[in-house]
């Protein structure tokens, strides 16, 4: 059985980007996924979008209490603290994950458990 892996995404009024991000990790080539976006409190429509995902089992959505803003930390705080999975990666929410990333990494990961962490690199697309 493949481990559970959690994917976090903090999400700040990121309205324009936030579906092209949770499509990102939807369509992820490897299958035991927990996905956990934190809304901090937005107030331009990301809450919203984020609401339908939830709303359709795709995703869990989380936020602090009074839907307030309270920084990125404090979001991934409260993500961290929902996280059920052996992995956990974070994702911003106005970045996309390549579609074999977790694949590629939980391998990698499970084939050599002297190492604690993996990290990729990054390709600017706009």
């Amino acid at each position: 059985m493949q481990p559970l892996v959690t994917v976090l995404t903090p999400a700040y009024n990121r309205a324009g980007f936030i579906a092209e991000a949770v499509e990102s990790v939807l369509n992820q080539s490897y299958g035991n996924i927990e996905y956990i976006v934190v809304d901090d409190g937005s107030s331009d429509g990301t809450f919203e979008i984020l609401q339908e995902y939830e709303a359709a089992g795709k995703l869990t959505l989380l936020t602090h209490e009074n839907h307030s803003n309270r920084g990125q930390s404090a979001a991934l705080n409260v993500g961290l603290r929902a996280a059920k999975g052996t992995y956990v990666t974070i994702l911003d929410s106005d970045d996309m994950l390549h579609p074999e990333k977790l694949s590629k990494q939980v391998d990698f990961l499970e084939k050599h458990p002297e190492f604690a962490m993996v990290y990729g690199q990054a390709m600017a697309i706009s």
